[in-house]
């Protein structure tokens, strides 16, 4: 389902490794703007959407994935289309992008989770489309389908977090 994908290296190393990279990533670049704006305590440790939702959820969001896409035997030809994999792109850079504004892309040490929030957005819209077709219209077990909900209920879970206690950094 990632030959076409741009982050198809990504998705071809064990699924722990992916989880890793996205804890280092995402908790990590929290953890480096915290730092860096003296707010690891004030806001980092204390947002449930980060210690709960960037620490534990998104890393093993991406362990299922990563494991969806490495346990799909035949994929079905529109989900290894080049096209499909632009057009998430462009739609995750746009959603991307009204999240990053929110959460003050003036700050340059900013970069490093406002690419993360992009990474994720494109990870989440490109898996449950996919996913979601080939589990309709191709290969589709209950161990499957368990993931794919996983996934969505999940990212749902970390949403609502956010909700409760928004990161805001200071300025």
């Amino acid at each position: 389902m990632t030959q076409n994908d741009f982050l198809y290296f990504l998705f071809s190393l064990p699924p722990l490794v992916v989880a890793i990279i996205t804890w280092i990533w995402g908790f990590g670049s929290l953890v480096f703007y915290g730092l860096k704006t003296k707010a690891v305590r004030s806001v980092v440790l204390k947002s449930p959407g980060m210690m709960i939702g960037d620490f534990f959820i998104l890393p093993t969001i991406t362990f299922l994935i990563t494991y969806f896409y490495q346990t799909i035997k035949n994929p079905l030809p529109l989900t290894t289309s080049f096209w499909w994999t632009m057009i998430m792109g462009l739609v995750s850079l746009f959603f991307a992008a009204i999240l990053a504004v929110k959460f003050n892309p003036k700050n340059l040490w900013f970069l490093p989770h406002s690419l993360f929030i992009w990474f994720m957005t494109y990870l989440l819209f490109t898996f449950l489309s996919k996913g979601f077709y080939q589990l309709i219209f191709g290969e589709n077990t209950l161990k499957l389908w368990l993931i794919w909900v996983l996934v969505l209920v999940g990212i749902l879970i970390h949403e609502f977090l956010g909700i409760i206690k928004s990161k805001n950094f200071p300025h």
